[in-house]
Parts: structure tokens; sequence; C-alpha cells
């Protein structure tokens, strides 16, 4: 471990007397062989934060923050990040993310029990060139588990988002919760309701991204299914239901479809249009109490609701032409439908039917465009109605796609200048 701590950090650890422990992640990773292009140094003491400033300037380092009130400083070094805190007792009263007050302490395996696992809860005395571990962290580690440092139903009643982070950390590190804390969480999973939203989107992120941080193989099925089995993704998202097949198709998503395939097994389905809106309004919803932006929401739903939408309740045209209203979220939605082999989506076979008629989807796919149109004596002001109007005709017959046939329709339809 020693060969992987910056000289700076070894600098500081001189100065403060052999009184400097990394702890944490860097710790964890080492120890369980996992890499990543930067390490989180995680940095504590026995001592007050003012005094570790002082030694910290002493040294060359650069004060980016201080919060007196939590004994935390940010340091920088040469661009690395160094985050510090002092030993200390975390102080909960009723419900919140925070904790209500706090306590310095001298006593490391104090320390180690105001951290929420076991595994996090390793240090590494950066003078000594030794581990610490008060809790039975490094059994955690090696035997691949992620255990409460307290009592689960204290840990997660003091703070709701530790029920997201052990998902996550199960997703990122490949490791299993024990029986005891997914049952502590499931116990609390309701207080997740009470999170601000910005800390429930970075912490889903996270778990949806959680195979990306050490390349862990399905490592964001295997948060999702963690944070499943906690309660968690109920709460979050009503009516949530995944079983093992959901979970090992759910590990062949592409990132960019990931949040969208998450929605889709809160949504209800259904053979017709209102249901696919019924869907779409409740999953943009429950996007917005997740603390995401209107249009992303917007997006990620509706290729959710279409995914899981049947269409079998449209007459064919109307089908299609709703279809070609979806523009470009159509073909995210179709593979996301194929990956989980939907069984009665008639949209599905629809719209592979479309695709081989080569159905535009967009006015882009037209074989006439706007210019075309005015050159042929159509006022330009109403060129973009023409185009609409052209597309509802190729969705019930791609061989409509003609630039000859499609200007006849708008004469039909539509009187020239």
């Amino acid at each position: 471990m020693i060969k992987i701590i910056p000289q700076k950090l070894k600098e500081l650890a001189s100065v403060c007397n052999g009184r400097l422990y990394v702890v944490g992640g860097a710790c964890r990773d080492y120890l369980a062989g996992l890499k990543r292009s930067s390490v989180d140094w995680d940095i504590c003491a026995p001592l007050p934060a003012e005094e570790v400033a002082r030694s910290a300037l002493s040294v060359g380092m650069e004060i980016k923050a201080s919060f007196p009130l939590t004994g935390s400083l940010k340091l920088v070094s040469y661009g690395t990040l160094f985050e510090f805190t002092s030993f200390r007792k975390d102080i909960y009263s009723g419900r919140g993310h925070r904790p209500s007050a706090v306590e310095f302490t001298n006593d490391i395996s104090a320390d180690a029990l105001r951290r929420d696992f076991k595994c996090n809860a390793v240090y590494y005395d950066v003078c000594g060139e030794k581990f610490i571990d008060p809790l039975g962290g490094t059994d955690d580690i090696a035997a691949r588990r992620i255990t409460a440092v307290a009592c689960p139903q204290k840990l997660f009643g003091e703070d709701a988002l530790r029920i997201m982070r052990l998902a996550r950390f199960c997703g990122e590190l490949g490791f299993l919760p024990d029986d005891e804390s997914v049952d502590g969480a499931a116990r609390c999973a309701e207080l997740l309701r009470d999170l601000p939203a910005a800390f429930i989107r970075r912490e889903l992120d996270g778990i949806l991204l959680a195979d990306k941080k050490y390349s862990v193989d399905g490592g964001h099925a295997a948060a999702l299914e963690v944070l499943a089995r906690t309660g968690g993704a109920a709460v979050l998202f009503n009516d949530f239901r995944a079983d093992e097949n959901f979970f090992a198709s759910f590990a062949l998503v592409p990132e960019n479809l990931r949040f969208s395939a998450l929605l889709a097994a809160s949504c209800a389905g259904g053979d017709n249009i209102s249901d696919f809106v019924r869907d779409m309004q409740k999953a943009c919803k429950e996007c917005a109490a997740a603390g995401y932006p209107v249009r992303a929401a917007e997006r990620a739903s509706c290729v959710a609701s279409l995914a899981a939408f049947g269409g079998g309740g449209e007459d064919k045209v109307s089908l299609r032409r709703f279809l070609v209203g979806k523009g470009s979220y159509v073909a995210k939605a179709a593979r996301l439908a194929r990956i989980f082999g939907a069984q009665s989506s008639l949209w599905l076979e629809e719209y592979e039917k479309m695709l081989d008629e080569g159905v535009p989807f967009g006015a882009g796919q037209l074989a006439v465009g706007a210019e075309e149109l005015a050159n042929a004596g159509f006022a330009r002001e109403r060129t973009a109605e023409i185009l609409r109007f052209l597309l509802d005709e190729c969705a019930a017959d791609g061989c409509q796609n003609e630039r000859e046939r499609l200007i006849a329709l708008a004469r039909r339809q539509f009187a020239a200048r």
C-alpha cells in the first residue's frame, strides 16, 4: 500500500506526528485487488482540522475548502484531491441524510462506527505502513461481502441513502450483501421518500453505471437487483416488477437505455394509446421525483412506455401513425423490447414491417423536403403542415415515399399558390 501513497501525503503524515490514516475506498480497493484510473483519497486523524490545515500548508498543499463544524477539509496537491475528516462520532435525530451533530474523538473504533459498511472502515497508518481494522472489514473484503458497521436497521434508519449505496457498492465491487443488511434496509426503504431528489439521482446514476467503475460485468444489473431486494426500487418507482429473467436481460442493456429499462419495469403496459399515455405520465412524475430534468425524463419515459406497450387495441393505420409520431424513440424502444424478449408486442411486429417497407419516421426521411414543396408551388408557411400530412400518408403505406407520388398527394390535399 505504501507504494501507491502520494509523496505529498507521506510528507503530511510526517508533520502530523505519524497520526494520519487513509480510510475507505483506497484501502478497500487495494485489499480487493480492484484497480481504476484514479484513487479516492479519504484521510483522517485524531486531530483538529485546523491543526491539519496548518500542517498541509507547511508541506505545500492547497486548502480548497474547510468545514469546521464537521472537522472536514478538501486539500489539493498537484491536481490530486485529498478529503480529510477528524475522528468523530455522528449523532442523528429523527429522519434525514445528514447528522444533526458531531462529537470529535481520539478513538479510531468510534470513528469506524460512524461509517456505513465494514469494508469501508479499514484504515492504513501512513507512517506505520500497516492496516488497522477495528471492525473486521478485511475479512469482508476477502469474502467479497458487504455488512453494516452496526445494527442495519439503525444504520439505514439514520440515513436512508445508505440503502442505495449498499446497492451501488454491490454492483461496483462485485460483492454480495449479507441477509441482515438486506433485511434492515427493507425495513427502512420507505424513508427513501424523504431524501432530496438530487441525492437520489446521484446514487441512481451510480447504480445504472455500476459496471463501469471497476469493469465488473453485469454490475449494473447486480446493483439494481440489490435495490429491488431491499424494496428501494419499488419505493422510488411504484409498481416496479422484476424477476430473474428481467435482471438477466437488464445486464445486456446498453448504458444509454438503462434508465428507460428501469422505468419500463414499473409500466403497466396495455394495448391502447391511452395506456401508453398513462404509463408515460406516471414515469415522468417518478423521474421528476428522482431529480431528472424535464426533457430527459420525457425522453426516457417515452422509450420506457413504448417498450411496455402492446398495441393490439389500435387499428393498423392508427398504430402506424402513432409510431411515426414517436420518431427516434421507436428505434430505442424496439431495441429494449427485443432485449427483453417481448412476447405480445404487436406494435413491434408492425414496426418491423414498416422498416421493411421503408416507411419514413421523420420529415428528413421523406423523398421531398420543404424547399422542393415550395418550388412545386406550395406556400412556404404551409410546408411544415404538408410534411406532417405526407408522413401520415406514408405511415399507412411506405410505397408512397416517392417524390412524384408525394407531390401528387400534396396537390390533392392542399392547393398550390
